[in-house]
């Protein structure tokens, strides 16, 4: 399962060549620009939210609620210490948690601006996760963090 984050995005950019490899997204951008790979894609269908190029509402939610996956890749508005894995819009909260419910694996990809930073809604705690991916390595108080919620941090 794969949100419409642009980190995703370029994530699945990156597997491109992959053989046997099933998608089920929210993302209107990942349905266009991967419509031509080896992948399946499963769409959730759903709301049209402009902004993010992402489907949401009952409809999507029903849809991703019908699978089960081996990895949730997903990205968010901030993480904190103090109040975990944030996200700044419901609907698409709602979706990222039906998917973090149904996924083997979930798999946080953040970038270093998003470190110390908490938006408007707590989306889940950091032992709901299972691997944290960023671009630098975090702080030392960053890196207890994670290890003390048995979150594998990879840099």
């Amino acid at each position: 399962m794969v949100d419409p984050s642009s980190t995703a995005f370029e994530l699945i950019k990156a597997l491109y060549d992959k053989q046997d490899l099933t998608l089920i997204t929210n993302s209107i951008k990942i349905l266009n620009e991967f419509s031509d790979s080896h992948f399946q894609i499963i769409s959730t269908g759903g709301e049209l939210r402009r902004k993010s190029l992402s489907l949401v509402g009952p409809a999507a939610e029903a849809t991703v609620d019908r699978y089960f996956a081996d990895i949730h890749v997903f990205s968010c508005k901030g993480i904190s210490l103090e109040h975990g894995i944030t996200e700044s819009n419901e609907p698409e909260a709602e979706l990222k948690k039906i998917m973090l419910k149904n996924s083997k694996i979930n798999l946080l990809l953040v970038d270093q601006t998003k470190f110390d930073k908490a938006a408007f809604l707590k989306l889940f705690d950091f032992s709901d996760i299972d691997v944290l991916v960023t671009d630098k390595k975090p702080s030392t108080e960053w890196i207890e963090k994670l290890k003390a919620n048995d979150v594998q941090l990879i840099y």
